[in-house]
């Protein structure tokens, strides 16, 4: 009964602190702060009850993207949660992307996530990862998610002045291929630049 009471309280603790989110410009600020242990320290079912808390107010987005089939690229279609407040904004943002010159093709997305980091804007559905594994998050010169970013190289790589910058950019969402000090992640889009 007690560690259902510790965990209920950290869970509603750390949801509440949300509402108050602070942007960290520097990542090693950002992962020094106390809440990051707290939620690490948890187990998974805490994560999940937690979850639950977060959950709410999410929505899936149905996007058109180009994707890549027999070397050509062709339309194709994606989910992705997202936060019902932004859920307009996602669409059209998408829309930029499959209107542009550049085509650029999408093969993944993921928005809303449970993430062991309250602070995650992932947790908040505030945040887009866009075909992880060309586009890597890159912390003191180390690979620490994803393989590679290489936009000369690879068609899913996301260029700096390329289209998907550019749309998110004109809907007020953060690159994190701008990165955050030592931290640079490429796959990353976020509504309040963490």
């Amino acid at each position: 009964m007690i560690k259902k009471t510790i965990a209920l309280t950290l869970t509603l603790i750390l949801a509440f602190s949300l509402l108050a989110v602070p942007v960290y410009a520097d990542s090693d600020e950002y992962t020094a702060r106390e809440g990051d242990a707290v939620i690490s320290s948890l187990g998974s079912k805490d994560i999940s009850s937690s979850e639950k808390v977060y959950s709410n107010g999410m929505v899936t987005v149905t996007v058109k993207v180009w994707k890549i089939s027999g070397g050509k690229k062709v339309t194709g279609k994606l989910k992705v949660k997202v936060k019902q407040s932004l859920a307009d904004d996602v669409k059209k943002i998408f829309k930029e992307i499959y209107n542009g010159k550049e085509k650029f093709p999408i093969y993944a997305i993921e928005g809303y996530a449970a993430r062991s980091n309250p602070r995650s804007e992932h947790w908040k559905g505030t945040a887009i990862d866009i075909n992880p594994t060309q586009n890597a998050m890159i912390w003191n010169g180390k690979v620490v998610a994803g393989s590679f970013w290489d936009p000369k190289k690879s068609i899913y790589s996301i260029k700096a002045d390329g289209d998907v910058v550019k749309a998110f950019k004109k809907y007020g969402w953060y690159w994190g291929g701008k990165g955050w000090g030592s931290k640079k992640d490429y796959m990353h889009f976020s509504r309040h630049g963490t």
